[in-house]
C-alpha cells in the first residue's frame, strides 16, 4: 500500500506558463489621466479658436471705425483745401492790383499745396483700411 504523500505529485502552478502574460492596472489612473490630457488639449484648443476669432472681430470693428473716421477727416481736408484756394485766388487778385506781394502769394500756394497732399495721403490711407477691412471679413477678391 502506498501512502497519501506518495501519490501527491510535486506540482507548482509557477511551473507552467500559457504563452501568454496578462496585467491590468488594479486603479487605471494613468489611462484616466490620459483622458483628463486629452480633455485638456481640446478645452484649450477651444480657448484658443474663440480668443482668434475674438481678435478677428475686434481688427473688423477697428478697420470699419478707422474707415469711418478717415471719411469725417477727408470732409474736414476737403473744406480745409477748398478754403485755401480760395485764398490763393484772392491773394492773387489782391497781387493785381498792387496790394499784395509775391512772398503772400507764394505762402498761400505753398498752403493750397500741402492741403491737396494732405488729402492725398489721407484718400491713400483710407483706401488701405478698405482693404484691410475686406481682408480681415474676408471678402478682398484678387
Amino acid at each position: 500500500a502506498t501512502s497519501q504523500a506518495d501519490v501527491t505529485p510535486n506540482y507548482s502552478v509557477n511551473d507552467y506558463t500559457w504563452g501568454f502574460d496578462f496585467a491590468m492596472p488594479l486603479f487605471f489612473r494613468s489611462a484616466r489621466a490620459d483622458v483628463q490630457r486629452g480633455q485638456v488639449k481640446i478645452l484649450e484648443t477651444n480657448l484658443d479658436l474663440d480668443n482668434k476669432r475674438n481678435e478677428l472681430q475686434n481688427k473688423i470693428e477697428s478697420s470699419w471705425q478707422q474707415q469711418l473716421l478717415y471719411r469725417e477727416q477727408i470732409a474736414l481736408m476737403e473744406r480745409n483745401v477748398d478754403s485755401y484756394r480760395r485764398l490763393l485766388d484772392g491773394e492773387r487778385i489782391k497781387f493785381e492790383f498792387g496790394e499784395s506781394s509775391v512772398f503772400i502769394v507764394n505762402k498761400r500756394q505753398e498752403k493750397y499745396i500741402d492741403g491737396q497732399l494732405i488729402l492725398i495721403e489721407t484718400y491713400i490711407k483710407r483706401q488701405l483700411q478698405i482693404l484691410m477691412y475686406l481682408y480681415f471679413s474676408n471678402q478682398l477678391i484678387i
